[in-house]
């Protein structure tokens, strides 16, 4: 099938959302939620406000005074590497008890993500409804987020910065364990001790900047946010504009405070799991798309050491509509330090998928996220797929696996 999408309106929307800076509780925020509202009226889409309450601490000093905290007891471990091998064993032992006692309060919205100021964001909630209704209703949940933030490193600095951390520590604290008993036994071999300090430093070559990472309002967020709301109204324009799906219902979720903890994502599954129960429904999710001399691209895996799937089967369907359509479509892996609106809905049992662009990292939260990154043939090329995966799994159902 032959699908036609609107460039020029898709630019028209990532410009005109580019003005605003879009962190959440800022004046800029509340002009985009409006701006979208209206947008999707010209549809005759009617997108329900849905207000909740966030908070901003965790995406900056919170994690900031962490990753400081862990700075220091590297450098801590590495002094007494050096001069006093067993007394890591006492660190250790601290730095196990910490993340026992602090990791409850790094799930969901809880704990530690609780702390500071509150704020007040919305999600954009809207349907279409299957033109037939007689049938049992399915749901294709497709999802972006409004809001958008800047950081001193960039998305792909910080991920790298979280496995160079992650890496280091592991072998640091092998190296550390070992070189203790060793003490303790007898002595330690000079070779082990420069072993630990080679992964010590490599440890806080990541841990240095995420504590040095701070957040603001500067980013026009073009590529994250503003393109998965120009392809989002575009797909929702056509489906509207043939007067629905034949069997399944088509929700529009455009999120807020993805940036921030991904808030409104945790509110919709919260507010809307009966609604759309994760049995009857599959999610499409968008973030950062259409990026200049980059191909339509999906998340296939994630995760370190483990690499896991994001989803099989609906991977598989985008690579068959991609090759049905004639676009070039590439799969990717991310192995640590980013997670997204999807994330939360997979958690939330609804399969998923994630249409992102691994090289908009280099630019997402800086001053260069803006209208010049934006490629509208390759957000046309989106738009296509992503339609493809739509109506086939609105004729065979979203059970064809």
């Amino acid at each position: 099938m032959t699908y036609n999408f609107n460039a020029e309106k898709m630019t028209k929307i990532i410009k005109d959302l580019s003005h605003f800076r879009r962190y959440v509780g800022e004046e800029d925020e509340v002009k985009a939620i409006r701006y979208c509202k209206d947008l999707y009226d010209e549809i005759d889409v009617d997108l329900k406000e849905e207000p909740f309450e966030c908070v901003r601490g965790w995406v900056g000093w919170i994690q900031q005074a962490i990753f400081a905290f862990v700075s220091g007891m590297i450098g801590l471990m590495i002094y007494l590497l050096l001069t006093h091998p067993w007394m890591n064993l006492i660190i250790i032992l601290v730095l196990v008890g910490i993340a026992g006692a602090i990791t409850p309060g790094l799930m969901g919205t809880g704990g530690l993500k609780m702390i500071g100021n509150k704020y007040t964001s919305k999600n954009l909630i809207g349907t279409i409804p299957p033109k037939n209704e007689a049938k049992p209703k399915q749901y294709i949940i497709i999802s972006g987020h409004h809001d958008s933030k800047s950081q001193v490193f960039s998305t792909v600095f910080r991920a790298l910065s979280y496995i160079l951390m992650a890496i280091g520590a592991v072998f640091l604290l092998l190296s550390t364990l070992i070189a203790s008993i060793l003490d303790i036994i007898g002595s330690t071999p000079r070779w082990l001790q420069i072993f630990g300090l080679v992964f010590a430093i490599i440890s806080l070559c990541g841990t240095i900047p995420l504590s040095l990472n701070f957040t603001g309002n500067k980013s026009p967020g073009a590529l994250d946010n503003a393109s998965s709301i120009a392809v989002i109204y575009e797909v929702a324009r056509f489906i509207k504009e043939q007067g629905g799906l034949e069997n399944t219902e088509l929700v529009v979720a455009i999120f807020g405070a993805e940036e921030v903890a991904m808030w409104g994502a945790r509110a919709f599954c919260k507010a809307h799991k009966e609604d759309y129960p994760p049995e009857d429904a599959v999610n499409i999710n968008i973030d950062m798309v259409g990026y200049k001399d980059a191909p339509v691209e999906i998340m296939q895996h994630y995760g370190l050491p483990v690499k896991k799937p994001v989803s099989e089967f609906m991977s598989a369907l985008a690579f068959k509509v991609a090759e049905e359509q004639n676009v070039k479509l590439k799969g990717y892996w991310m192995p640590m330090g980013a997670s997204t609106d999807g994330f939360v809905l997979r958690d939330n049992g609804y399969d998923g998928c994630e249409f992102n662009v691994i090289e908009a990292a280099m630019n997402t939260h800086q001053s260069t996220d803006d209208i010049n990154k934006w490629d509208a043939s390759m957000g046309v090329d989106n738009c296509r797929v992503i339609m493809g995966m739509i109506d086939k799994l609105s004729v065979h159902g979203i059970h064809q696996k």
